[in-house]
């Protein structure tokens, strides 16, 4: 069954909604997003109420904003009592209620790593399918191959979700573990990677990146900042 969303979220964290609203359109996922502000009143507005009983996945964009609005935190409560899977997706280091403290949550980082983890649990039990038409960077292991001037460099590298990396790279015959971060900007669509590679008492950093221009299957294709030709793989 494809997941049906509700957003609730703080007015002052729109943005954020928007951007969360974007991602769910390219997956052609239904989602309630009220963007009308809610006039006083003690109970929620019947649009609200609808919304909260026909979504089958309550997203909570959780923030200081959200914490402090009595509207947000009345939809919580709501979509609690009818028995919602709620999904909280926090902006900051606000804790979340003592009801909810059980529940995993997504941090807004993910959104610099693919929003994988968000779209996990969005379709948790299910698999993420693969639309074929993004361009994003996610967690699990890639190739990474850059060709400049005629010399070939390749890296290995395991992404995690917490933006960690490991792996090893190939210069000219050479192959060195390393480790470090990494992160994707889905706006301009660039793939950041920072490397350090230890060989004896020597270390070496690398600091990489790619903007992503297009895609076949599961191999990516970019430019480097020096504008060399770039391929990632997505090898699991």
């Amino acid at each position: 069954m494809t997941p049906q969303i509700f957003i609730s979220h703080s007015h002052q964290d729109e943005n954020w909604a928007k951007k969360i609203a974007t991602l769910f359109d390219d997956y052609k996922l239904k989602y309630f997003l009220d963007q009308e502000k809610i006039v006083a009143t003690q109970n929620l507005p019947d649009r609200i109420r609808k919304g909260i009983e026909w979504c089958s996945v309550f997203l909570l964009i959780w923030s200081r904003n959200a914490r402090n609005s009595i509207w947000v935190n009345r939809e919580w409560e709501s979509a609690l009592r009818s028995g919602k899977r709620i999904l909280p997706y926090k902006l900051d280091e606000s804790p979340l209620p003592t009801s909810l403290d059980d529940l995993v949550w997504v941090d807004s980082e993910d959104y610099e790593r693919g929003s994988h983890e968000l779209l996990r649990g969005v379709y948790y039990p299910n698999k993420v399918p693969d639309i074929g038409n993004r361009l994003d960077i996610t967690p699990g292991k890639w190739k990474l191959s850059a060709s400049s001037m005629g010399i070939q460099a390749n890296f290995i590298v395991n992404l995690r979700a917490n933006g960690k990396l490991t792996g090893q790279t190939d210069f000219l015959g050479l192959k060195v573990g390393v480790e470090g971060k990494w992160r994707y900007d889905i706006a301009s669509q660039i793939f950041f990677m920072q490397t350090v590679g230890r060989m004896g008492y020597q270390t070496q950093s690398e600091n990489i990146e790619i903007r992503i221009i297009r895609r076949n299957g599961n191999v990516f294709y970019g430019k480097g900042s020096a504008l060399q030709d770039c391929t990632l793989t997505k090898l699991n």
